[in-house]
């Protein structure tokens, strides 16, 4: 075990020193499919490996998941391809989680919120009046360093979400 932790381990479908054949890709993705407790695929062509393991996932009864890509873009058909097929549509973090565990659960600390400072209360309402970047709450005032600061406060204490593109949501 202490070994294992100290320098990792390799697993393997084929003996110590064996050749390279053409089908190791393939077992290599079943095994990478069989050790995921969730499979998700970030981005992959119309024919990536990526779909191999996908495939592999679905075959052991295991949840797929696949990040969406722009549907002009090849490097996006795989994982589109996947959403088509019913692998769960997986936009941020929180979506592998429920993935695994269910639906969201709300916290006890997100249940019981403790009462903000003044200045954090000023972030939270600019953030819900719309002023939802970095850049916007700079031009209503906020120096930018401190509204990052905060908005990082806020997420953590369960008050707002990061979304692409910078941009920060208050959760209800």
């Amino acid at each position: 075990y202490r070994r294992i932790v100290a320098t990792g381990a390799i697993l393997s479908e084929l003996p110590s020193g064996a050749a390279v054949r053409r089908w190791a890709p393939p077992a290599r993705n079943r095994l990478i499919a069989a050790l995921a407790s969730v499979t998700v695929v970030v981005e992959a062509g119309g024919r990536s490996g990526a779909l191999v393991t996908a495939s592999y996932a679905r075959e052991l009864g295991r949840p797929v998941g696949a990040v969406p890509g722009r549907v002009t873009s090849d490097l996006a058909a795989g994982c589109n391809a996947l959403i088509r097929s019913g692998a769960t549509l997986i936009r941020r973090a929180q979506d592998v989680l429920d993935e695994l565990f269910g639906e969201r659960v709300v916290t006890h600390r997100e249940a019981v919120r403790a009462p903000l400072r003044e200045e954090l209360e000023r972030l939270l309402c600019a953030v819900g009046a719309g002023h939802d970047t970095i850049a916007a709450l700079g031009q209503s005032g906020f120096r930018p360093e401190h509204a990052l600061a905060g908005l990082s406060e806020l997420e953590l204490c369960g008050y707002v979400r990061r979304e692409p593109g910078g941009r920060f949501l208050v959760v209800p």
